[in-house]
């Protein structure tokens, strides 16, 4: 499990905001890799958005246990299609534990709202601080 705290909370909502303006994208969050909702865009009510961060908890382990098949590599991405939406995750950053997720409309240019992630994914990382809770 892990704890998080962020650095400055207000910019990490305005960066989770900014993602939502992109054309196609009805919502985004961040999430901690253990399935804890750590800050969610507008466009999701707060149940919603704990129960799509567990379902991208459980999507990247599924992710996880297949990287043996691709010598062990770095998982870096992961989509799912929902007739024509998408769910979009990329990881933060291994060392920061977590993962931002984009949930889009049918007809949204994957492309665009992909590389929206990969650019974003460092800009979220240094405002996380996100340790380890595993039990010892």
């Amino acid at each position: 499990m892990t704890a998080f705290t962020t650095q400055n909370p207000e910019q990490m909502s305005w960066m989770i905001a900014d993602l939502q303006k992109l054309q196609g994208v009805r919502s985004a969050l961040v999430v901690a890799s253990d399935g804890m909702l750590i800050t969610h865009s507008d466009g999701i009510g707060r149940d919603m958005a704990e129960r799509l961060a567990a379902s991208v908890s459980g999507m990247v382990a599924l992710g996880m246990a297949a990287r043996e098949c691709f010598d062990n590599l770095a998982l870096s991405q992961i989509a799912y299609e929902f007739e024509g939406s998408m769910l979009l995750v990329t990881s933060v950053g291994q060392a920061r534990n977590a993962l931002i997720a984009a949930l889009t409309e049918p007809g949204a240019d994957i492309g665009v709202v992909s590389n929206a992630l990969v650019s974003l994914a460092p800009s979220i990382a240094n405002q996380l601080d996100v340790a380890d809770r595993s039990v010892r």
